[in-house]
């Protein structure tokens, strides 16, 4: 089978999944682009966590070291990026708030706030993919579709 555009990034997140505890809840957006990322702006969290990082197989370690550093992290999207698409994707920010236009059209009904806005956000231009993870599923979001990881 040939690997698609996000196996790297699935399996990371479907990792994840399996790290997270009750009612723990990731929604990551991934970019390409030097950034600032238009409708989202940071949540200022003190200490703030270390960013930079590749994101990588080594996430769900990350996610925890960020959340024992500042649990309040929790409370907004991660955000990954990179320049250019030959580039691996690197974390920019834990602790973002998503404020999305209003979506043109809604295919589907309101499934609650996380998830309407990653469908929302998936359809942005630049925006690669958005996750929703929590430990009954990993979603991608892409382009306006979701899929069950």
């Amino acid at each position: 089978m040939e690997p698609t555009r996000f196996d790297g990034e699935d399996a990371i997140f479907r990792n994840l999944q399996y790290s997270l505890r009750d009612l723990e809840l990731v929604i990551a957006c991934l970019f390409t682009g030097p950034g600032p990322l238009e409708y989202a702006t940071p949540m200022l969290r003190e200490p703030p966590p270390d960013v930079g990082m590749l994101l990588s197989q080594d996430f769900a370690s990350q996610w925890k070291r960020a959340i024992a550093a500042n649990p309040a992290i929790h409370d907004g999207a991660v955000i990954a990026n990179r320049r250019t698409l030959h580039d691996g994707y690197s974390i920019a920010g834990w602790s973002y708030r998503l404020f999305p236009p209003i979506a043109e059209c809604h295919s589907e009904p309101n499934r609650g706030s996380a998830h309407n806005s990653c469908m929302a956000m998936s359809q942005l231009g630049g925006i690669d993919a958005m996750y929703l993870v929590h430990q009954k599923a990993s979603l991608r979001f892409s382009r306006g579709s979701v899929t069950t990881l």
